[in-house]
């Protein structure tokens, strides 16, 4: 079995730079539900490698909601 690196809700907000009540928040909405591993004790802990994929995931989805031209078309270029 491979080992998953998993955080506590404070080292994760400590590391967004948020406090870990809105890291709460954000998983109590939905926000964030890949990444969140829920142990037999009751206890959140977050896959650190599931919330990179999910932030990269959320970041790429709210630059095309945005309006952002992507990279590949040309900037300034009047088009065909």
């Amino acid at each position: 079995m491979i080992a998953v690196p998993l955080a506590r809700v404070s080292e994760v907000a400590e590391l967004l730079g948020v406090s870990p009540k809105a890291l709460y928040r954000w998983i109590r909405e939905g926000r964030l539900s890949a990444c969140v591993v829920r142990l037999p004790s009751g206890r959140l802990r977050i896959d650190v490698d599931l919330l990179r994929e999910e932030l990269r995931y959320r970041a790429l989805l709210h630059a095309d909601r945005s309006g952002r031209k992507s990279p590949s078309r040309g900037e300034g270029s009047s088009g065909p």
